[in-house]
């Protein structure tokens, strides 16, 4: 099933449901009057994202459970998810299913997948893992996140600058 779901173009759709990082910080700069207006704009762009919430964790679930399968990990990365889901960890820290949904998408991700492991480092994605492990009282939420960030340090960084240079 999972094969069907990618060839018939079904993670594409799921990966378009996520947030778009650029439009939410271009309609923030587009509305402010001010330069102080436009940063506090920007901040609640990021801090409320204005899809539904329900929706991102179902979709954030759905692109866990679908990493599974290592075609699926390439499928996802090429279909442009990874800045969304980092945008996610960061965004909706008040929402426990959607970070604990997509802390365990990175966790998949990147699990023995060495390209999928540099996107999420260079996407910041070890510096939201972390403040969430500081902060979530969740248990599930902690385990995923810790996971993935034993998946995102299991590399060295001579490994990622190999993988550069193959680039």
């Amino acid at each position: 099933n999972q094969d069907l779901i990618r060839e018939a173009k079904g993670i594409v759709a799921l990966v378009k449901l996520l947030p778009s990082v650029q439009a939410s910080v271009a309609a923030a700069v587009g509305s402010g009057s001010g330069s102080d207006t436009n940063i506090i704009t920007i901040s609640q762009a990021v801090d409320n994202p204005t899809n539904d919430i329900e929706t991102y964790a179902n979709v954030t679930l759905a692109l866990a459970n679908l990493a599974f399968n290592k075609k699926n990990q390439d499928a996802i990365r090429e279909a442009n998810a990874v800045e969304p889901l980092v945008y996610l960890l960061g965004s909706c820290t008040a929402h426990v299913d959607v970070i604990r949904y997509t802390s365990k998408a990175i966790l998949n991700l990147t699990d023995n997948h060495l390209i999928n492991k540099y996107s999420f480092c260079e996407a910041n994605a070890i510096t939201h893992l972390v403040s969430i492990l500081e902060h979530t009282k969740d248990a599930e939420t902690e385990r995923y996140t810790s996971m993935a960030l034993v998946n995102l340090k299991s590399d060295s960084l001579s490994t990622y600058q190999e993988l550069i240079l193959k680039l």
